[in-house]
């Protein structure tokens, strides 16, 4: 979605083959689902999980996780599976994950990068808490800083070593996060498997999906495998008429600033064919946004990793990103229930600000 994608190179091959073969493996397996209580372990003992690489399964703990530890949260979806959105833009799987309410990177440790991804979290970092004490509150306030067990400060210089790949004098600084070793903390899904329903049996096990949205949107996705097999377009119907040269508008949107995005008409005739504004696409996870308002302006986006390469970009024209606007995975046919919910980027031109006139409510938080 973000406009840097065709910028990107792809890590060298002989970079991977140096990853270790067998990274630290977790038999802490809990089977969370949506709506339990956790706590998080603390540092001493998630670090004590660690490979060389400060990983399990190939996925990082990062710098701007440690300051969650010994602290309570509710579990916010399971990361059972997880969007590719290096290459092939489609499924993979992940072994004993989740993603807990509200917890997203900061971009600390990683330059100050603004894309706010969703932080998963492996089980074996995490201890149930036992029915009737759930709650918000921290059972450790030494453990939510970054001390281990008894209070003893935890060395956290491989973790912050761990935020760099190692570069050679002259090459440009790249950062290593959760998003950039994606490939390494999940595993290929074949394509038959995409289509088997026994596949998609833990989105409503897991709580991830209600029924009623598993078959609406399941049955969405069987009509537009028709549609694109035999009429070259996907219902709903988005098209670019700007032609070649988009539109651009300035607003100078702050955070804070309360905008509506406008009609899927308007937002169409500032697109070419393939549904971009100078380099930025706009989706179909993005239509049911058409018309609604107000949404609240979290930020103007202006670097980020580059998840393919590590490298720190900064984008020619800033994006803007709203509170609670994220992709659901609900309309990605290929990536189907993905529950990385990524902030969705816009420009300026799709947006308006708000001024209360022919309001229509925010489109609702979907799974």
């Amino acid at each position: 979605m973000t406009e840097v994608r065709k910028q990107n190179r792809v890590i060298p091959q002989q970079e991977k083959q140096s990853l270790p073969q067998s990274m630290r493996k977790t038999d802490s397996s809990l089977g969370l689902r949506v709506g339990e209580w956790v706590e998080v372990r603390s540092a001493a003992e998630i670090l004590a999980t660690l490979d060389d690489r400060q990983c399990i399964d190939g996925l990082p703990f990062m710098p701007e996780m440690l300051q969650y530890c010994g602290k309570k949260f509710r579990v916010y979806k399971s990361a059972h599976k997880t969007a590719d959105t290096f290459d092939l833009f489609t499924i993979r799987r992940m072994a004993d994950a989740v993603h807990l309410e509200e917890l997203r990177c900061d971009g600390a440790a990683h330059g100050g990068c603004q894309a706010g991804c969703l932080l998963f979290w492996k089980e074996a970092w995490l201890k149930r808490v036992p029915r009737g004490s759930s709650g918000p509150e921290s059972t450790d306030r030494e453990s939510g800083s970054s001390t281990g067990n008894g209070g003893c400060p935890v060395n956290q210089d491989a973790l912050v070593q761990a935020a760099r790949y190692p570069v050679t004098e002259g090459e440009p600084e790249r950062h290593r996060c959760q998003a950039t070793e994606m490939l390494n903390a999940t595993t290929w899904v074949r394509r038959r498997g995409r289509w088997d329903p026994r596949f998609y049996v833990k989105d409503i096990t897991s709580g991830n999906v209600s029924l009623a949205d598993f078959i609406r949107f399941g049955a969405l996705a069987c009509l537009n495998s028709f549609l694109l097999c035999w009429f070259g377009f996907r219902y709903p119907r988005l098209r670019g008429l700007a032609g070649n040269q988009t539109p651009t508008q300035e607003l100078n949107l702050q955070p804070g600033e309360l905008v509506r995005v406008k009609s899927k008409d308007e937002i169409q005739r500032t697109l070419n064919r393939g549904f971009r504004n100078r380099g930025l696409w706009f989706d179909w996870e993005m239509l049911p946004y058409c018309g609604r308002g107000p949404l609240r302006v979290l930020r103007r986006v202006e670097k980020i990793v580059n998840e393919k390469t590590g490298e720190m970009v900064r984008l020619k024209n800033p994006c803007i990103i709203m509170e609670g606007v994220t992709c659901s995975g609900n309309y990605l046919d290929r990536r189907m229930f993905s529950q990385r919910h990524e902030y969705m980027y816009f420009r300026e031109i799709w947006l308006e600000r708000f001024n209360g006139d022919k309001a229509r409510p925010a489109a609702p938080e979907r799974s």
